[in-house]
């Protein structure tokens, strides 16, 4: 695994790492002050890259050999940015046609996130989700626009991005790479949604609840754990879209929403009950799978309407 986060202030310099495995040009299209924060994790089979825009660039080149790309951009922006002049928003998935040319606008400010998928891994994660649309005349699309079902797959690549950001030391463990490689790819298929040809029943109501129930117990006894998508539907033995549909039908939201939302009460428990002079809210962030204080002090206010610091100042007030 190869960890990369450098800050680019000249678009050739940013060109000359783009064009490690491929050609590739970026250039600034405004007088603004150039600036490309880019992050990027290398596992081999796949490649992901982020990257934040200070001013708006144009990017051509070609495609990387053995490799299918995916792009989208990571939060909202009323300016458009364009790929081969078409729109390209938040909602927008493109970039996947391997015999096109790269030809892109993106907009000052923008953020974006990339996955390159080595062309067998593609394969085989199609092949046992039987995704057979999947196909060279899906791929020849190359820009796909997903409003209904970008989310879950945007939120995790963002999530990704401030572990990157961030340093965290998950991203030095290689059961966290394996956790990476068998997460992505996955959610990317599942976000694009199957042909009306091939349509699937959803599962008997009943069976729903029992699946959820059977997945929110295992998340329960592995909390604290590294713990992935594909854990859940394997030991369950169901497809991840099924493991989603039933989830989300019994408990009103996905899997990865629900262990959120459950490591956030651990914390406020321990928060509440640890020592306030010898446990740190880092320590406790850290300790529930939190790795960078502000997402995590931001996600504990929207949840429980205070900061962790101001829990654990009540802790002291108390004793």
């Amino acid at each position: 695994m190869r960890l990369f986060r450098r800050q680019f202030s000249d678009g050739d310099e940013a060109s000359e790492f783009m064009s490690t495995h491929r050609d590739y040009h970026v250039r600034p299209l405004s007088l603004a002050l150039f600036q490309i924060n880019l992050y990027q994790i290398d596992l081999g089979a796949l490649v992901l890259t982020f990257a934040e825009l200070q001013t708006s660039i144009q990017m051509r080149g070609e495609r990387r050999p053995g490799f299918i790309s995916f792009s989208l951009p990571l939060v909202a922006d009323k300016r458009l940015s364009y790929v081969h002049q078409c729109p390209f928003d938040q909602n927008t998935l493109a970039g996947f046609d391997t015999t096109r040319s790269v030809d892109s606008f993106c907009q000052q400010n923008m953020q974006l996130g990339e996955i390159q998928v080595r062309q067998d891994l593609f394969d085989a994660t199609r092949a046992s989700m039987r995704r057979d649309d999947l196909d060279d005349h899906f791929l020849k699309q190359d820009l796909i626009h997903l409003p209904r079902t970008l989310s879950v797959y945007r939120s995790y690549m963002q999530d990704l991005m401030q572990l990157v950001k961030w340093r965290s030391p998950l991203l030095e463990r290689p059961d966290y790479h394996q956790m990476i490689i068998g997460d992505v790819v996955p959610l990317l298929v599942d976000a694009i949604p199957r042909r009306k040809t091939e349509f699937r029943l959803p599962p008997h109501p009943r069976r729903q609840a029992q699946l959820a129930n059977q997945a929110r117990d295992y998340i329960a006894a592995h909390l604290q754990e590294p713990l992935t998508l594909k854990d859940l539907y394997t030991t369950l033995g169901v497809s991840r879209r099924t493991l989603f549909y039933s989830f989300e039908s019994t408990f009103g939201v996905t899997p990865m929403e629900y262990i959120k939302a459950q490591r956030l009460h651990g914390a406020r428990q321990l928060l509440k009950q640890a020592d306030p002079n010898a446990t740190s809210v880092v320590a406790v962030a850290n300790q529930w799978g939190f790795w960078h204080s502000g997402q995590f002090a931001k996600a504990y206010q929207t949840m429980f309407g205070e900061l962790p610091s101001e829990t654990q100042k009540q802790r002291k007030e108390d004793r």
